[in-house]
């Protein structure tokens, strides 16, 4: 609790700089072109365009828990819309360090903000993602009212742990360079382990306890299903997502403070 309560005061005291940097990482994304940062908004609803076209109106696929005839494409995309974030925010998490390197040997930067800054702007799609998914679900007639409440928990749970993991990789990267090549290696595999183009219930008995207890996101995705769609799931899967974010906020921060002296000569 200590190291976090450290970073979190790093944090806080450099606020307004964090605020400042993730702006300019927005801005610098989109720099050079016509529109700017209405990309931020365009990829991820041409995103789900994309999918709306090829699997609902084309392959037509079908959940048997969702009747709907777009029911696979809202499933689907309850699944890989914060998925594409959490991606983006440990992908380049674990290279944000080395890449600023020529700031994080200058004592007088916060490095403190560059793993959080990832995390922030990683967010920004998913925002807008789950801004148009809520409207078309609204008209789908496939919505949980009593349930879609719980959706800022789980993405605020979401958040902890994609921060508990950005200051992980973080560290690991700037420490051992080979992890940051190992992370796109492990992500390939963890979309596929993940519960987000096929239904839980479909992968084999034998198989099924090793994608729900030793994978982080299954809870929160499971989750995020079961307020968007109001699809079954065991009672204790939302203990089991705040246990995950709980161990992400500890031990990521803890690791990182850890090595936080040694991080300026690593980069």
């Amino acid at each position: 609790m200590r190291y976090l309560k450290t970073l979190v005061e790093n944090i806080l005291r450099n606020r307004y700089l964090l605020f400042l940097w993730t702006r300019r990482e927005i801005r610098a994304r989109y720099a050079g072109t016509a529109a700017g940062a209405v990309w931020a908004v365009l990829v991820p609803l041409c995103t789900i365009a994309l999918y709306y076209v090829f699997f609902s109106l084309v392959l037509k696929i079908k959940i048997p828990d969702l009747a709907s005839s777009s029911g696979y494409f809202f499933y689907l995309l309850a699944g890989l819309i914060p998925w594409m974030s959490l991606s983006e925010s440990l992908g380049r998490s674990a290279s944000c360090l080395v890449d600023y390197g020529f700031l994080v040997q200058k004592m007088v930067f916060p490095m403190d903000i560059i793993p959080a800054t990832v995390v922030i702007v990683s967010l920004v799609p998913q925002v807008v993602g789950f801004s148009a998914y809520f409207i078309m679900l609204a008209f789908s007639g496939l919505m949980e009212p009593g349930r879609i409440i719980w959706v800022p928990c789980i993405m605020a749970c979401q958040v902890l742990l994609m921060l508990g993991m950005a200051y992980l990789l973080a560290a690991l990267g700037a420490v051992f360079r080979d992890s940051i090549q190992a992370v796109g290696i492990i992500l390939q595999f963890w979309f596929y382990l993940t519960p987000i183009l096929y239904p839980l219930k479909m992968v084999p008995a034998f198989f099924r306890p090793f994608i729900i207890w030793s994978n982080p996101l299954t809870p929160f995705i499971m989750c995020y299903q079961w307020a968007f769609l109001g699809m079954s799931m065991p009672e204790w899967m939302p203990g089991m997502m705040a246990a995950w974010t709980l161990l992400a906020v500890l031990l990521g921060p803890a690791f990182y403070q850890l090595v936080a002296p040694i991080l300026a000569d690593q980069v």
